[in-house]
């Protein structure tokens, strides 16, 4: 019933950089189970063989879950993985053989092939240690996903960063596999840790009591090109309905086509996708999936609404009226004691007045002009707040299940809508507005972490400007940096037809052809 995938492409910042793929996946499959492993090397001169270190991972891994499998079917020991005393001790033996024999097998390389005077030279934080003959893993350094599935169980294996979506037979989407905290920002636990056998993350699901529809496991390269996790689970989805619609083998090539373009235009980073799909289960969840996107999306554009409005009220509104009582109180002071003592209002005609002093007119034409500024500015306000109230019905609705939206009514591109905002807060004179809230800017990093421990981290070289940079962590590596660039909200998802192509044009319409 399930097919199994997987994907890896080299990720546009390290073409660039002439550096190699670090990534590596791999599927195996046989009459008793199907597997996936998706590793990715980091990205750090300091760890000048993760590519190699990726790749060993995902034979041994593979290897190693194969047998695993083998043993369970024999031994008819399935029952032991879901009793949480014996799973421990059965998975805990197959992850200490996998990362075991991973380090072995690194070890060997290394003692076959020694660093070369180029390795040498970009590693000198830690070359004293790789002559003592220590830490040589850390020269091999990657992180692992692993899916292992028979007609019984699913297994999941993490060390390190990335996500492993799991989609249920009602559509529900989880991620069991436990997080690890230490993996934040731009660090992550490594194979090459010290203590990668304890803290190596686990799962496992009884898929004949709760099935399983499909399993989607991505590298960092791919939540980080989205600003949310619903917005992964949303990009999944998509994949899954396009795997039913062609198949999963056009699935996998479509990745290899699209992936590249994907990298350039979100993270930059190398990427890797596998998983387990269930074609007749997904079909039948696709409005389910087509329900929940849309949800996603019409969250993304109230999110987008919701700053919009913030930022007109803390920056051009306030400006504004700050201008208007500026050129009510100028015209006031220009029509003289006369105003006051007839009880003028602003705009109305007085014959008590010499219409034609000049300084008079120009001040009652700059209030006047003024005046229509602030109004056609307040309508265009409005015109977020109206639209704001049509987006929260219909996440309301779609949350009921009382209509199924075929698309957001707005449109626009989120770049623009952030040039814009922008633009208007450069228009309000420092001293008279001070926003509240600050849109949060992302961080810019370079790669991968290595392990957590602090006697031999060096500190980071931090990619932000000065003024932007967070408490220093000393024991972050070189390598702990990810190179992060993604479009506003959401990293267009280049040819795949889903709710990102629609949503990167959500606020278009509300301008109109009033606008740039």
């Amino acid at each position: 019933m399930y097919e199994v995938f997987h994907v890896t492409v080299h990720g546009a910042g390290h073409i660039k950089k002439g550096q190699p793929c670090e990534d590596s996946s791999i599927t195996l499959e046989d009459e008793v189970c199907k597997i996936f492993v998706v590793a990715d090397g980091h990205g750090d001169s300091n760890c000048p063989r993760s590519k190699t270190g990726s790749e060993y991972i995902c034979r041994i891994a593979s290897e190693e879950l194969k047998s695993f499998a083998g043993t369970i079917r024999e031994q008819e020991w399935e029952q032991k993985l879901f009793s949480p005393r014996s799973k421990e001790q059965l998975v805990r033996q197959l992850i200490a053989s996998i990362i075991g024999k991973w380090k072995m097998a690194v070890n060997e390389e290394f003692r076959q092939n020694p660093l070369t005077a180029e390795e040498r030279s970009n590693c000198a934080k830690y070359i004293s240690q790789y002559d003592a003959g220590k830490r040589i893993e850390h020269i091999y350094g990657t992180t692992m996903i692993a899916g292992l599935l028979t007609d019984k169980y699913l297994l999941l294996l993490q060390q390190g960063d990335g996500r492993c979506d799991v989609f249920d037979q009602q559509g529900s989407v989880s991620q069991p596999i436990p997080w690890d905290d230490r993996c934040f920002s731009n660090v992550t636990t490594s194979l090459c840790d010290t203590d990668a056998i304890p803290s190596c993350r686990y799962e496992v699901v009884d898929v004949q009591e709760h099935p399983v529809a499909a399993c989607m496991a991505g590298s960092d390269g791919v939540e980080d090109s989205f600003f949310s996790m619903d917005l992964v689970h949303s990009y999944y989805r998509d994949l899954l309905k396009y795997a039913v619609e062609h198949s999963v083998t056009e699935l996998r090539d479509y990745l290899e086509e699209v992936l590249p373009e994907f990298s350039a235009n979100g993270s930059n980073d190398d990427t890797s996708i596998g998983g387990f799909i269930d074609v007749d289960l997904v079909r039948s969840l696709l409005p389910r999936f087509e329900r929940d996107n849309q949800i996603v999306e019409a969250e993304s554009s109230l999110k987008q609404l919701d700053d919009r409005i913030l930022s007109m009220e803390n920056g051009k509104m306030q400006f504004l009226e700050k201008k208007c009582k500026q050129a009510y109180d100028e015209f006031m002071k220009a029509g003289g004691a006369l105003f006051q003592a007839e009880d003028v209002h602003p705009g109305e005609n007085s014959s008590g007045i010499n219409s034609s002093d000049s300084k008079y007119e120009e001040k009652k034409k700059k209030f006047e002009d003024a005046v229509k500024e602030k109004e056609e500015y307040s309508s265009r306000y409005e015109k977020y707040k109206a639209e704001r109230e049509n987006v929260k019905l219909r996440m309301e609705m779609l949350a009921r299940g009382d209509v199924l939206v075929d698309e957001v009514t707005v449109e626009a591109e989120p770049e623009k809508v952030k040039v814009e905002a922008e633009q208007e807060k450069l228009e309000v004179e420092p001293e008279t507005v001070k926003p509240e809230a600050e849109q949060q800017k992302l961080e810019t990093v370079q790669a991968k972490s290595e392990p957590q421990e602090e006697l031999d981290k060096p500190e980071i070289e931090q990619a932000k400007p000065e003024h932007d940079q967070p408490e220093p962590v000393t024991y972050m590596p070189e390598h702990s940096q990810k190179k992060v660039n993604v479009q506003p909200w959401i990293a267009p998802q280049l040819g795949i037809k889903d709710f990102s192509q629609r949503a990167n044009k959500i606020m278009k319409k509300l301008f109109g052809d009033e606008d740039e």
